[in-house]
């Protein structure tokens, strides 16, 4: 990726817009740039990342399985009911 590239101007504008986001989140909230705050943020993510990780490895197989949001909402289907009614899980 060349620096006066088309691609290169798009990548510096989101990495701008999202650094003029935590400046403004940071004033907003005296509690939002915390250490405590930062490990909240990654293992609440900590999901998310695993199954972003599965479904990269599909698509570089060649794969195309799009079905990975269906399995994780049944998923939470599933263990809410059965914390419901009680059951280990």
């Amino acid at each position: 990726m060349k620096p006066g590239s088309e691609q290169f101007r798009s990548i510096l504008i989101l990495a701008l817009v999202n650094v003029g986001i935590i400046l403004v989140l940071s004033f907003l909230s005296p509690t939002f740039l915390t250490y405590e705050n930062f490990l909240s943020v990654l293992k609440r993510m900590s999901e998310l990342g695993m199954l972003a990780i599965a479904e990269t490895i599909v698509f570089i197989s060649g794969g195309f399985d799009l079905s990975i949001g269906t399995v994780m909402a049944i998923s939470g289907l599933i263990a809410g009911q059965m914390y419901i009614l009680g059951l280990p899980f």
